[in-house]
């Protein structure tokens, strides 16, 4: 991902492409600047609904691509737990509506599938319905 925010020679920071007095009190937004902002928010969700804090981002992420990354924190989908077969997630978002982002896991097999989940982000939702399906009535103790 690019950067959001840019230095000056003084160390004085900003939004790239947005001048400070553009922000004042008084100032027309406009359309460009309406769209840096909104882009700008909006990776700050992405963030937030990931669940990380701003340390596990660097721990995680120094010296390397941030979607390496997190393809490799990503949690496997374990085997159905019906039939034992392979399961995908099924993403949806309905356009117009403002739930979010739906997901749900789905059995590639027998068709049986989690209870799905309405979030912010698709990182969120399946996060959420990965863990779901994930878990196990024993969680892994043996009787």
């Amino acid at each position: 991902m690019a950067r959001l925010t840019i230095r000056d020679e003084q160390g004085n920071w900003a939004l790239k492409g947005v001048k400070w007095n553009q922000l004042h009190v008084g100032e027309t937004i406009t359309q460009q600047v309406q769209e840096k902002i909104y882009g700008a928010l909006a990776k700050l969700k992405d963030y937030e609904d990931s669940g990380m804090t701003p340390d596990e981002c660097w721990d995680c992420c120094v010296g390397r691509s941030v979607k390496n990354t997190m393809e490799e924190v990503k949690e496997e989908l374990k085997p159905c737990p019906f039939c034992g077969g392979k399961a995908s997630i099924n993403y949806e978002r309905i356009s117009g509506e403002h739930k979010g982002f739906w997901a749900q896991v789905i059995c590639n097999s027998c068709y049986g599938r989690s209870g799905g989940t309405w979030a912010g982000s698709y990182n969120a939702a399946e996060r959420i319905e990965t863990k779901a399906w994930n878990r196990r009535a024993n969680d892994g103790k043996i009787d």
